[in-house]
């Protein structure tokens, strides 16, 4: 019983937690330009996420009895955590300098190196798809001023 009472008063601050940073950002939001959604402005997508967490928020307590699932304690996932890391710090450092496919794929294949179960193929598979949708929505959708190659 004392445990039902822990875990719901857990839940419920968290979902206020939740609350709380998703009312600050619509009001940082708001303090900005919202543009319309043909152009946004730089107050719009913070205000939509705001928006979504709120109502996350509210969900969760409204309905706090939805079934869960079982909670097996495994030990914190220090391998991935490590190697997804590394990949976005990696991004982050090549991205200026080599441009958005090299950054792509270093981010890709350290992100990967933290899955023991994942293959070589499949690491580079996917930098390959995620390199050209980057490619696509980045630089030639949004027209970002990145490189796409830069040696």
């Amino acid at each position: 019983m004392l445990d039902a009472i822990k875990t719901s008063l857990r839940e419920r601050m968290a979902s206020l937690v939740l609350l709380l940073v998703g009312a600050v950002l619509v009001y940082q939001g708001s303090t900005l330009t919202m543009g319309t959604l043909a152009s946004f402005g730089p107050g719009l997508f913070p205000a939509i996420v705001g928006a979504a967490m709120m109502l996350v928020a509210l969900a969760l307590v409204t309905f706090p009895d939805m079934p869960k699932q079982e909670e097996d304690e495994e030990p914190f996932a220090w391998r991935q955590m490590l190697f997804v890391s590394l990949g976005m710090i990696a991004f982050a450092l090549l991205v200026r300098p080599f441009g958005l496919v090299p950054a792509t794929v270093a981010l890709v294949c350290l992100a990967s190196c933290g899955d023991r179960s994942s293959s070589p193929l499949v690491a580079v598979a996917l930098s390959v798809g995620l390199a050209v949708l980057g490619v696509l929505i980045f630089i030639w959708g949004l027209n970002l001023p990145l490189s796409i190659v830069r040696w």
